[in-house]
């Protein structure tokens, strides 16, 4: 696989975005809500890029001296390729440069490959938000890190 670059995120890929995120996510964001989070003062997003095509994204809200991991989607035909976790270290450097100590996230429940990544990642689970998820109440598991 060529290099994988890891750029801001732009409008110019929400196109693509929107496609990973359709196949990803039951209750997947809409292109408005990705230019709202795109025009916040404290979100941090960005894109991971083959070529000219996006193939991964992440996205994080950077408040005070914490982060919360929003988002994170990896294209169905790149997936198991340790591009989640390259986007996640880019994520940790660019933390640490800004003195950012911690990040925090929630995970579905049901959803035990991004859990099995957090953890190896250093993630440790912390609590459980109980009906989380509109589409089926499913309960999140909280998650945080100390960078």
């Amino acid at each position: 696989m060529r290099q994988l670059e890891i750029i801001t995120m732009e409008e110019k890929h929400l196109e693509q975005i929107l496609k990973i995120e359709r196949e990803t996510f039951t209750v997947p964001w809409s292109k408005a809500a990705f230019k709202s989070e795109l025009n916040t003062n404290y979100g941090y997003y960005i894109v991971g890029m083959l070529a000219e095509q996006v193939i991964a994204y992440l996205g994080a809200w950077v408040i005070a001296n914490r982060a919360h991991l929003t988002t994170l989607a990896i294209s169905k035909n790149y997936r198991h390729r340790k591009i989640a976790t390259e986007l996640l270290r880019f994520l940790y450097t660019k933390l640490e440069q800004r003195k950012i100590k911690m990040i925090t996230l929630e995970v579905r429940m049901s959803n035990q490959i991004a859990q099995k990544l957090y953890r190896k990642e250093g993630f440790v689970s912390i609590g459980v938000r109980e009906n989380y998820y509109s589409d089926n109440q499913e309960d999140a598991l909280i998650m945080w890190k100390k960078i």
